[in-house]
């Protein structure tokens, strides 16, 4: 690392305007890890500041949070974007654009807007893949990638497949710098008492948990969730699914719930600061997902120690221990719901799979180091 260098100011770009959600938190908790008087970091995002959850904890940290206050119709967003972001960098100056997001074209309009407004470094950090379903949208990233590759001047991504999704192959090979989703591992170390007062709050002490973290949007599929739990209650009446997180679909989530006579067995819990705990009180933990750059809520169950069953979608890079397993989801519910049950036959050490996630890179330290690094020396 270079010596005396003055503190970097860095402005990090979220795509999201659907609340707190996984890159938010990576970015979060890498600002309370990373070294402050080498770092500034402020947040940004389209509308309301998806960091707003955190708010007072970032401003002790002297962050700041911005909203551009953009909620428009798709088209007319764009404009307003590219008119209130390029105003707002000529308003303040910063180090360093940090663009946060999956979305190619948030990702490439942002990096667009900053090289006009003049920024020098314009990193761009892929947090997503592509869902493969989209044909013509893949068709249109792969013609635009050369233009992505020509503004920005560091690239980074989750994993592999979030990086191959974003960047053209040369770039992949030769630039993209992968950068785990770190986690605070001591938050999710197994406690038993912890387990026991969330269970008793929701009065579920002699229930089998089925658990599921994140945003309420059609990529999660918390809908296909549902209809695989209807087939669990049915084989066994003893369970019950908590779904964590806030979106879009969130009353459609509760209608189907009610239609399948579900509600008093589907608790959804809205956001939550503490997923930690309430993952202690859970007993496998499912993300089928339409598609993910990485799954870090995977991770985090399965430091809790829960089984954690996710789509075929999902990078195998998640695979972390051996208590995982991946289905596709042309199964269907019904033999998604047959697989989960079979697993709540098998007993896990907990404390043995959080100190298997422990000896990895993925714990939140190294994630902010490693960043710290490439804002300095790169």
């Amino acid at each position: 690392m270079k010596d005396n260098i003055e503190k970097i100011k860095v402005l990090q770009i979220n795509a999201s305007i659907k609340g707190f959600g996984g890159v938010s938190e990576i970015i979060f908790n890498i600002y309370k890890k990373i070294d402050k008087s080498k770092v500034q970091f402020d947040f940004l995002s389209p509308n309301k500041t998806t960091y707003e959850l955190h708010r007072e904890e970032i401003e002790k940290m002297d962050g700041n949070l911005y909203g551009l206050d953009i909620n428009k119709n798709k088209l007319f967003n764009k404009i307003l974007l590219f008119v209130r972001l390029k105003r707002f960098l000529k308003q303040k100056e910063y180090d360093i654009i940090h663009i946060n997001s999956g979305s190619f074209f948030f990702n490439l309009e942002v990096a667009i807007v900053a090289k006009i407004s003049g920024s020098k470094r314009i990193v761009i950090h892929s947090h997503n893949t592509l869902n493969q379903n989209e044909k013509l949208k893949r068709f249109l990233v792969k013609i635009f990638k050369p233009i992505m590759d020509y503004i920005a001047t560091d690239f980074l991504a989750c994993s592999k497949d979030a990086a191959c999704d974003m960047f053209s192959r040369k770039t992949v090979e030769n630039k993209v710098v992968i950068l785990q989703n770190g986690i605070e591992l001591e938050k999710f170390k197994y406690q038993e008492q912890i387990r026991n007062n969330i269970r008793e709050q929701l009065d579920i002490e002699d229930k089998v948990v089925i658990g599921n973290v994140g945003r309420l949007v059609k990529q999660k599929n918390q809908e296909f969730l549902i209809e695989t739990f209807k087939h669990i209650n049915e084989k066994n009446p003893n369970t019950v699914l908590i779904i964590i997180g806030e979106g879009e679909l969130e009353s459609k989530l509760k209608e189907k719930a009610k239609e399948l006579n579900l509600s008093k067995k589907i608790f959804f819990l809205g956001l939550k600061k503490n997923v930690n705990e309430f993952m202690q009180a859970m007993d496998i933990f499912v993300l089928p997902s339409l598609y993910e750059g990485f799954g870090i809520v995977g991770l985090e169950a399965q430091t809790a120690g829960l089984y954690t069953v996710v789509s075929s979608k999902v990078p195998y890079e998640l695979s972390i221990t051996p208590n995982i397993k991946y289905l596709d989801l042309e199964l269907g519910p019904e033999k998604w719901a047959d697989e989960i049950l079979q697993i709540n036959n098998i007993n896990i050490d907990r404390e043995l799979a959080y100190n298997e996630v422990s000896k990895t890179e993925y714990n939140i330290e190294n994630t902010a180091e490693k960043l710290l690094y490439i804002y300095i020396n790169g």
